[in-house]
């Protein structure tokens, strides 16, 4: 037998003989919060009686040997005779953000919600290694089509192993309002079989869906944060899971937990009639300190804008087109976006999603692995990754998102880059008499912002920052270097932040 845990918080069981599936065992809490991001990345430990094994959502969880063989009343247990798959079938089940497969669709969605499908094709009690067309080049027209009444803008994506359907509606949708999804597509089977990539095969037959569901209408009519004098609102982003592509978490077990952030408030619009607005999120790594309070982390990786939009309280944030390291790697992102609800206590509502992409041969050293693994779509293409994650409210004593005292911009100095040369903004600090502000304690930063869209300039902050100390090693100046070729807007606004506060705003001329 082979025994191994998933994306999905299921604990496995398989016979070798054939592949079958011996018993399941589902280790997912009954929190309602962390039942939905609950990789079982650990590696399965085997004892005398039974199997121990760990995971994301911060359980160790024992399972005596073949429990789910004798244990009926247990729905905690799963296996050939009580899968609740059909023996016969050819469609599209509903995927939760964490990963794991509804036999039926929501009936109610959030407005900022993502949409993920998979592809099930079952004969005879066994599922058949099916997927929709996966290839670079020579993908019919009806290979797969999707559209929505009302008409929703969204792009539509497919998964590595073409099992997964990604629909992702480009704003938000009208509460209230009911939608009817409709999914047509041709199934393709057979091929040769390499890891978790099949070469070859061919179309054997159509499918298709149709959804109906309803987005929720909002619990409140303000986004939960907004900037003064004294202190921005911030959050803490944390517990990221990633289990789709499903091979992800057994490739990454040192897992995403290790990433705390800050979150804090840029600026941001009031709404308009329809609750509509925008906002600017400065993200920086975080860590706790020896009294466990949340702080910022200076050494971190991770230091970029989120370009935001809100409608009364669910929210889109999005990054796209920069580098940003994941386990000491820098990836370099098309598009990084977060989505949910946000609570006025600051935490997401159950159902929050991440999505992400990236071209899988743009990954330093580990890109052609990737491919080989199966990993990338469309044979050599996009790595795509859903996931969800949790927040919460920045601590009130917490000091990142507060204004500092005693320190102030000073000069502000912009050259501005041409098709030869670099260019630079550059902040130089004064501090009051008796002020101290370590420059090793904190993390200084410089945001560029279009001023006529109010969105946040995209480009790699994180690489190209920097912070001097003086003597005293305080913080003297911070510059952002501009790349040779950068196109900037017409109307160019620089912020400068401190931890997340933004302790200036200017025009650059």
């Amino acid at each position: 037998m082979v025994y191994f845990g998933c994306g999905n918080g299921r604990l496995y069981a398989l016979n070798t003989s054939d592949g079958s599936l011996r018993w399941a065992y589902n280790t997912t809490p009954d929190d309602p919060e962390l039942r939905d991001r609950n990789d079982l990345n650990g590696s399965p430990a085997l004892g005398k009686t039974g199997i121990y094994i760990g995971g994301e959502h911060g359980n160790l969880d024992y399972v005596p040997y073949d429990y789910c063989l004798n244990a009926s009343g247990d729905l905690r247990c799963e296996n050939e005779s009580s899968s609740q798959m059909p023996a016969d079938f050819t469609g599209l089940y509903y995927v939760t953000p964490g990963g794991n497969t509804q036999m039926s669709f929501p009936e109610t969605l959030p407005p900022a919600t993502l949409i993920t499908l998979r592809l099930v094709v079952r004969q005879n009690g066994k599922t058949v290694n099916a997927w929709v067309c996966n290839n670079p080049l020579g993908c019919p027209q009806d290979a797969l089509q999707v559209s929505a009444q009302p008409d929703i803008s969204m792009t539509v994506e497919h998964s590595a192993d073409g099992r997964y359907i990604y629909i992702r509606p480009t704003g938000f949708l009208t509460p209230g309002t009911a939608y009817t999804l409709t999914i047509h597509g041709q199934t393709y089977t057979g091929g040769f079989r390499l890891g978790n990539l099949t070469l070859g095969g061919s179309a054997s037959g159509p499918f298709g869906a149709t959804f109906k569901f309803r987005v929720e209408k909002s619990s409140a009519n303000l986004f939960p944060m907004a900037i003064n004098n004294e202190q921005t609102s911030a959050i803490e982003w944390t517990r990221l899971a990633a289990p789709l592509p499903p091979m992800l978490p057994s490739l990454n077990q040192i897992g995403f937990d290790y990433m705390d952030w800050i979150l804090g408030t840029v600026a941001i619009t009031p709404p308009d009639s329809s609750g509509q607005g925008k906002t600017i999120l400065w993200a920086i790594g975080a860590k706790r300190d020896n009294q466990g309070q949340l702080v910022v982390d200076p050494g971190s990786d991770f230091t970029f804008p989120l370009n935001g939009q809100y409608q009364n309280d669910a929210f889109i944030f999005t990054n796209q087109d920069f580098k940003m390291a994941i386990t000491g790697i820098s990836i370099p992102f098309n598009a990084f976006q977060m989505r949910g609800v946000l609570g006025a206590d600051g935490v997401v509502r159950p159902g929050a999603a991440l999505y992400a992409d990236t071209q899988a041969l743009s990954i330093p050293k580990f890109g052609p692995y990737l491919v080989i693994a199966g990993l990338a779509n469309n044979i050599y293409q996009k790595l795509l990754v859903n996931g969800t994650y949790i927040t919460r409210p920045y601590p009130p004593d917490g000091p990142a998102n507060k204004a500092p005292a005693g320190i102030a911009v000073q000069a502000l100095d912009f050259k501005r880059p041409t098709g030869s040369e670099g260019g630079q903004v550059n902040a130089r600090f004064l501090l009051q008499k008796g002020t101290h502000y370590p420059a090793s304690a904190h993390r200084a930063g410089i945001l560029l912002v279009d001023g006529e869209k109010m969105e946040a300039v995209y480009m790699n902050y994180h690489d190209n920052l920097t912070s001097q100390a003086d003597a005293s090693g305080d913080l003297a100046s911070v510059q952002l270097n501009l790349p040779e070729g950068m196109k900037l807007p017409r109307t160019l606004k620089a912020y400068v932040i401190l931890d997340v506060f933004p302790v200036n705003e200017e025009i650059l001329k």
